[in-house]
């Protein structure tokens, strides 16, 4: 009971740290004029940082969920087997190196394709723009690399929101999102048949911002109460009945 409740309120500093880190670029724009342009520069750059800790990270992570009978990597998924870091006590997986670089494919297509939503409407970004949103990037990758050796080092585990998963949903998520939001407001302010090149940048830069925002903040939502998530899902799958027909 006192592990839950510890748990419990780790958890509601977590969120409100989560909050306030997603709410604090809102609160820049409106309240201190930030430059919209950039923080949604940031915030795509941010998403490629995320994946190179991601998928870099998750090749010293043994394999889980691999089927054993797929062609070599499943043999050597099952097996474990892996390359020892010299000096680090490390192991690389080879499932993993085989893997891994296929699923980067995907997530630097979409991250690319995400880029065409957001800056359709505003053309190419500055120079100024590119190097504000690059120093903030190289900033980002700095405290998340120092943040990572701290969670190994300290729990022995890393970051949940750095999990390929987590990453690739809010990804795909600013692009779906990002694509609704552009084609809505183009509709909306210059008619249906308003491409996304189109669109007018003032009217769009608001609504495109926060979309950005709430993907963000939902996908860390979801990884802070993934525990609560899939209790609930393990209940639903119960109440239906599916659990028992997965057992026969």
């Amino acid at each position: 009971m006192l592990r839950g409740l510890l748990t419990a309120r780790g958890r509601r500093a977590q969120l409100v740290g989560v909050t306030v880190a997603n709410l604090l670029p809102v609160g820049g724009v409106v309240l201190l004029g930030w430059d919209v342009l950039t923080l949604l520069t940031l915030y795509w750059l941010e998403l490629a940082v995320a994946g190179v800790f991601a998928f870099g990270g998750s090749l010293f992570q043994p394999p889980q969920n691999f089927d054993e009978d797929a062609f070599l990597v499943g043999p050597l998924a099952a097996r474990e087997v892996a390359i020892l870091v010299p000096g680090t006590g490390h192991r690389l997986y080879v499932a993993k190196l085989l893997v891994t670089p296929i699923i980067v494919c995907v997530f630097g297509f979409v991250w690319v394709m995400s880029a065409g939503v957001i800056f359709a409407p505003f053309g190419v970004p500055s120079d100024q723009v590119l190097t504000n949103a690059t120093v903030g990037a190289f900033c980002t990758a700095g405290t998340t690399a120092v943040g990572t050796v701290v969670d190994i080092v300290r729990d022995g585990r890393r970051d949940p929101e750095l999990t390929p998963v987590a990453v690739i949903f809010r990804t795909g998520g600013v692009f779906l999102v990002g694509l609704v939001t552009v084609v809505f407001v183009g509709a909306v302010t210059g008619g249906a048949e308003t491409t996304i090149g189109e669109v007018d940048p003032e009217a769009v830069v608001g609504p495109l911002l926060l979309a950005v925002v709430s993907v963000k903040y939902g996908v860390d939502l979801v990884v802070l109460y993934r525990d609560r998530l899939r209790e609930g899902v393990d209940r639903l799958e119960a109440d239906l009945g599916l659990d028992d027909h997965d057992e026969k």
